[in-house]
């Protein structure tokens, strides 16, 4: 593998890795709220559950490194957008 390979596949991995944690603490923190209050949530669950799903912070990248190679590729390759990873989370719980 060349070097801009492998820093990709580094870079890619630590972007998934970052999707898929935020992803499991939104799940975890809505299904933690269904085994409390059931399927069908009151408007009022509904909401503070919304709110606390707002305010699980976004994990940290880890830090890119060294490399000469990893550090020219890491500011051309998109990052994760938590904004809409939230988004679709908050309207599937419109739906309980």
């Amino acid at each position: 593998m060349t070097p801009t390979t492998q820093a990709l596949e580094w870079i890619v991995d630590s972007h998934l890795e970052v999707a898929r944690l935020y992803r499991l603490a939104i799940e975890r923190e809505i299904q933690h709220v269904i085994r409390i209050y059931g399927n069908n949530l009151r408007d009022d669950v509904r909401r503070a559950l919304k709110a606390s799903v707002r305010d699980i912070a976004v994990p940290q990248y880890p830090t890119p490194d060294d490399r000469e190679t990893v550090s020219l590729v890491w500011h051309k390759v998109p990052k994760v957008n938590f904004e809409r990873i939230r988004q679709e989370y908050l309207e599937q719980i419109n739906s309980y």
